[in-house]
C-alpha cells in the first residue's frame, strides 16, 4: 500500500513528455477495477448507514480549531514549497527571474497572511449547514484529485508509472513480498487503489476509518520520498485532520458525511456544544 499516493510527476524528469494513453485505461482488466472501486464504495456507503463509527468526544472538542489548523497546514505547505523552489506544487519549478521572484512573493504573502489570519472570517463556532457545506467541498475536492491523479500518473498514462518504479522500484511492493506483478500491472492496481480512496472521500461514509486507511500509504511515502512528499501533501493531511475531527463527534459526523449538503434542512442549530 505504500505506492499508490506518491505523485510520480513531482519525481519523473520531465512528466509532459508521457503522453496520455486512455487504451490503457479502458483495458478490461482497468475497467474491472474501477467496477470494483465503485462497488466497494457503495458497500462502505451501505455499511456507513448501520454503523457510522466510533465517538471520541476528546477529538471532537476540537472541531473549533478547525479552520485555524487548515490554515497552517496550507500555509507551512507553501513555505516549504518556496524554501525547495517550487511553486505551488513540486511539479513546478521557481526560476531566478523576474517572474520567479513575484510568484515567489506572492507565496509568502499568502503564507503570512494564512499563518495571520487577517482577513479572515472570525473564528466563532460556524453554525451546522457551514460546517457541512465546508467538509463537503474538502472531502470533494480531495477525493477528485485522487481520482485525476490516478488516471494522469497511472490509469491513463502506464508509461509515467513505469517510469517512476523503474527509478523507484522499492515501491513495487507486490515483487517485493515475492508476487509475480510487472510494474505495469502494479500500477493499474494502484491507480484502482487511489480511484477507491477517491471515492470513498467523495462519498463521505465512516471517515474515521477511510481517514486512517488513506493515511497508511500518505505516511509511508514520506520514509521514501522525504520533505518534496511532506510539503506537497500538507493540504491533504489538514483535510484528513478535519474530517477525522468532525468525523469523531456524534452531533457532527451525519454532516461530514451527507451526500449533499445544500438541501433544505429543518431545525437547524448551532455546534458550539462542539467546544464543550
Amino acid at each position: 500500500m505504500t505506492a499508490p499516493l506518491a505523485h510520480e510527476t513531482w519525481f519523473v524528469p520531465d512528466p509532459e513528455s508521457f503522453p496520455l494513453d486512455w487504451g490503457f485505461a479502458g483495458e478490461t482488466e482497468t475497467l474491472a477495477l474501477l467496477l470494483g472501486a465503485v462497488v466497494i464504495a457503495l458497500v462502505v456507503r451501505l455499511v456507513a448507514s448501520r454503523f457510522a463509527g466510533v465517538d471520541v468526544l476528546a477529538l471532537g472538542r476540537l472541531v473549533p480549531w478547525m479552520p485555524f489548523a487548515m490554515r497552517i497546514h496550507l500555509a507551512v505547505s507553501l513555505l516549504g514549497l518556496l524554501s525547495l523552489g517550487y511553486y505551488l506544487s513540486p511539479a513546478m519549478d521557481l526560476h531566478a527571474d523576474v517572474a520567479g521572484v513575484l510568484l515567489a512573493a506572492v507565496m509568502a504573502v499568502v503564507a503570512v497572511g494564512m499563518v495571520t489570519g487577517r482577513h479572515a472570517r472570525a473564528e466563532s463556532d460556524p453554525d451546522g449547514p457551514t460546517l457541512q457545506r465546508a467538509a463537503w467541498l474538502l472531502r470533494v475536492a480531495v477525493g477528485v484529485a485522487l481520482i485525476i491523479v490516478a488516471f494522469r500518473e497511472k490509469l491513463a498514462s502506464p508509461d509515467m508509472a513505469i517510469a517512476f518504479l523503474t527509478q523507484e522500484p522499492q515501491f513495487n511492493i507486490a515483487q517485493g513480498v515475492g508476487l509475480n506483478i510487472s510494474d505495469l500491472e502494479f500500477a493499474r492496481r494502484a491507480g484502482g487503489v487511489e480511484v477507491l480512496f477517491g471515492l470513498l472521500l467523495i462519498s463521505g461514509a465512516l471517515p474515521q476509518a477511510v481517514v486512517i486507511l488513506a493515511g497508511i500509504p500518505f505516511n509511508a511515502t514520506l520514509y521514501f520520498l522525504g520533505n518534496v512528499e511532506l510539503v506537497g501533501h500538507l493540504p491533504i493531511y489538514g483535510t484528513m485532520l478535519v474530517l477525522l475531527v468532525m468525523g469523531s463527534d456524534p452531533r457532527l459526523r451525519p454532516r461530514v458525511s451527507t451526500l449533499w449538503p445544500w438541501r433544505p434542512a429543518s431545525g437547524r442549530r448551532e455546534v458550539a456544544g462542539a467546544r464543550e
